[in-house]
């Protein structure tokens, strides 16, 4: 059960292993419109919602928590559950963070679904879905992380699923950085590929310059 004072995760129901406040449970069904609580319940987020929504009436407190708890998910891939706590922090208000989040989860989706032929399709809603949450973000305040997005974003558009080895993978502890980096390794290995296979071609083409010297060799004498 999670805490509602602390986030702990408590294998006590009633008291915090860790802060040893009373626990309480929030029914969020009363918050919630019906559509998200039927959600929450598949997505198993009733224990998260019940943590977040410990103050309903507290909204900085609650969109705080709905940010931390997205960012959680991200790091750990389990997407569709930051999608909706994102889904739902915006419904507070417009807030910059919130934008982000929910843009570096559609791309993270565009990345798992790389490779795949079936899936392009979806694949290009996920990537026009982000491009159109980056361009609400005015500021500066998250220009660094926007650039970022927006060059991985450059190396997914048009980019069909022949180009991939294998579809992509996003998981625990996937970050930026690193997803930067394998788009970066998959350049160098397409450029590998390109040169390789121009190198065949002059090799083939000296090849049956060879051959074709060769059977005219007796005429030339």
């Amino acid at each position: 059960m999670i805490c509602s004072n602390c986030g702990a995760n408590s294998v006590n129901e009633d008291k915090c292993d860790y802060c040893g406040s009373k626990i309480t449970k929030i029914d969020t069904t009363e918050i919630l419109v019906e559509k998200d609580s039927r959600k929450a319940g598949i997505l198993e987020l009733d224990d998260h919602l019940s943590y977040i929504y410990a103050d309903k009436n507290n909204t900085d407190q609650v969109i705080s928590r709905l940010i931390d708890s997205s960012k959680e998910f991200i790091e750990s891939g389990a997407l569709k559950k930051a999608e909706f706590l994102l889904q739902l922090a915006s419904g507070h208000e417009d807030n910059d963070q919130v934008v982000l989040l929910a843009a570096k989860v559609k791309v993270f989706f565009a990345l798992n679904l790389s490779g795949s032929i079936q899936m392009a399709n979806i694949k290009k809603k996920y990537i026009l879905d982000a491009k159109k949450l980056l361009q609400k973000l005015n500021g500066d305040h998250f220009i660094e992380d926007k650039n970022e997005l927006e060059l991985l974003i450059s190396s997914l558009d048009g980019k069909e699923a022949s180009h991939y080895t294998s579809q992509g993978n996003v998981g625990a502890n996937t970050s930026i950085e690193g997803l930067l980096a394998r788009q970066e390794l998959d350049k160098k290995n397409e450029s590998a590929a390109e040169f390789g296979a121009g190198i065949g071609v002059v090799i083939a083409v000296m090849v049956g310059a060879l051959i074709v010297l060769g059977m005219l060799a007796p005429y030339l004498d």
